[in-house]
């Protein structure tokens, strides 16, 4: 409730034209990056504002916001943003959303997405996952070559 009233916040994110009102303490506190920039001698740390570019769209900071606020992963939520969150969480130094997203990935490990996980998994280094899937693949090759050929074709 306290960052939905912005003049509670004291801090505001812009990503891509849309902007987002928080505090610096919870941004220090979940995501390695902000603590750099807002503890630091950074121009960000004596200003109100960060303009964060290299993001495709600002779901993904949106939605760690709401992790961050929130103190849980909504795999409901979050799973049709796996890429988003992933990207952000990576970008932004946000460790602990990273491990959810990867017991997310592991979970929904399947033979018709195995190999998009892995390739994803060594995208992001994630290496539980990407272990995961090579074992994944190990025992399930036979049934991806028959009954998954998208996936097989991949490898």
């Amino acid at each position: 409730s306290m960052r939905n009233d912005k003049s509670l916040c004291d801090y505001e994110i812009r990503v891509n034209g849309e902007s987002f009102f928080c505090h610096k303490c919870i941004l220090i506190a979940m995501s390695d990056f902000f603590k750099v920039m807002l503890t630091g001698t950074m121009k960000e740390s004596r200003q109100d504002f960060v303009e964060l570019k290299g993001f495709s769209s600002s779901e993904g900071i949106r939605l760690a916001l709401d992790f961050f606020y929130k103190g849980k992963f909504d795999y409901q939520t979050y799973g049709g943003n796996i890429l988003s969150i992933l990207d952000t969480a990576s970008q932004l130094q946000i460790n602990e959303l990273l491990n959810l997203c990867s017991e997310y990935l592991i979970k929904t490990l399947n033979n018709s997405n195995c190999v998009s996980i892995l390739k994803l998994s060594e995208t992001y280094s994630l290496k539980n996952v990407t272990n995961n899937c090579k074992a994944y693949l190990c025992q399930n090759i036979i049934d991806i070559y028959q009954k998954s050929h998208e996936q097989f074709s991949q490898l």
